[in-house]
Parts: structure tokens; C-alpha cells; sequence
């Protein structure tokens, strides 16, 4: 499987299979029911949502001026995985979470 990631991106798959082993695996239970993988998934958005505050807190850009206006901007390095920035991963496993303690509720 190909990993497409830039920047600090691809901590978001270590967090991820990390949380796999811990919440869905480790758990001594014949029944794998979803609510381990939920919860699994609930506490991988928040550490990617640490993450990502973390790496604006202390990521500082670097000042580039634009030759033929004068202008200064800020260029700050980009973070993501599969095209998808570190903002937003917090939301999509979120989303996934709720889904899985919603069919193990319904179950």
C-alpha cells in the first residue's frame, strides 16, 4: 500500500495503527464489537487534532518577498495525508467513530 503524505503527515498512520492495536486488538474478548474500533478512532482524532495544534503553535514560516511586487509573505509548511490536510483528519475519523457507535447502539 502507498502511503501518499507530506510534511508531518504521515504520523497520522502511525496514530492510527497504534490505536488499532491498542483498542481493537488488545482487548481480550470474543466478540470484536465496533465499540472498541470507535473508540479506537475517537481517541486518533484527537491526537491528530493535538498534533496539528501543536505543529502551528511551533512551526514558524519563513518570509519570502516576491520580486516584481515587493510583497513579503509567509510560507509555512503544508501537512498532509492523501492530499488531505492535518486539519481535517480529526473530522473524518470522527465522523467514522460515530458511525461505529452508532451500529454497535443499534445493535
Amino acid at each position: 500500500m502507498i502511503i501518499i503524505s507530506t510534511g508531518k503527515g504521515r504520523f497520522i498512520v502511525v496514530f492510527l495503527i497504534i490505536n488499532f492495536l491498542l483498542f481493537f486488538l488488545v482487548p481480550n474478548t470474543d466478540n470484536k464489537e465496533p465499540f472498541w474500533l470507535a473508540l479506537g478512532l475517537l481517541v486518533t482524532a484527537l491526537e491528530v487534532f493535538l498534533l496539528d495544534q501543536y505543529l502551528k503553535k511551533t512551526e514558524k514560516g519563513r518570509a519570502v518577498r516576491e520580486k516584481s511586487t515587493g510583497r513579503e509573505m509567509i510560507l509555512k509548511p503544508n501537512h498532509s495525508l492523501y492530499f488531505i490536510n492535518i486539519k481535517y483528519w480529526p473530522i473524518i475519523f470522527m465522523i467514522l467513530s460515530s458511525l461505529f457507535f452508532y451500529s454497535y447502539i443499534s445493535s
